[in-house]
């Protein structure tokens, strides 16, 4: 008997190259950009969310060249078509103790986090199963929450590398339990009309 997957949800991760080079003049960017401009309250809690157009700076703009290719990259291999380019932006900086965003879910096409600043134990990312698994009577007879039984999975992020997935997938960040600033880049894409 064979197992068909008909319903997947692709989670892409790459890295960025010589990020160890450009780490510490990046951070430093990234905050002088949030001084100049005032914060936002999305899902984040107790932590600090810049406005959402990082990516009209011009410092950040080879940053931004290549997660247009890499999300572009990762939309052919799911079989979309069109050219997608970044439509939102943001900073966000978990440096309270407890600072953690909510679940939530993005507009666009294929939406992503390049993490800059991850210190253990200053959140994990949740991604939650978009179908509700938890209503099937399946869910509680399968000990090992596999790809078919699953309705979340952690990820433990690594400097220096950028999480992709479809915008509509829910998910959250778990709370910073460090006492050093948790700093991440997230975005949206869109298709090119």
């Amino acid at each position: 008997m064979i197992a068909n997957t008909l319903f997947a949800v692709p989670v892409w991760d790459v890295a960025y190259p010589n990020f160890d080079i450009i780490k510490d003049t990046l951070i430093n960017d990234l905050k002088q950009y949030m001084s100049e401009f005032p914060k936002e309250v999305r899902s984040n809690v107790n932590g600090k969310h810049s406005r959402t157009l990082v990516h009209e700076a011009p410092e950040f703009k080879p940053l931004f060249d290549f997660i247009t290719l890499v999300a572009n990259q990762a939309a052919e291999s799911i079989g979309l078509k069109g050219n997608l380019q970044v439509m939102e932006s943001w900073v966000n900086i978990n440096d309270t103790p407890g600072a953690f965003n909510l679940q939530h879910i993005h507009g666009g096409v294929i939406s992503g986090v390049f993490y800059i600043q991850i210190p253990k134990g200053s959140g994990k990312l949740y991604l939650t199963n978009p179908a509700p698994i938890h209503l099937w009577e399946g869910f509680d007879i399968c000990p090992d929450r596999n790809e078919f039984a699953g309705e979340t999975r952690e990820i433990d992020p690594i400097p220096g590398t950028i999480i992709m997935f479809p915008s509509y997938l829910p998910h959250c960040v778990g709370p910073n339990t460090s006492d050093v600033e948790r700093i991440s880049l997230a975005f949206n894409t869109t298709r090119i009309k």
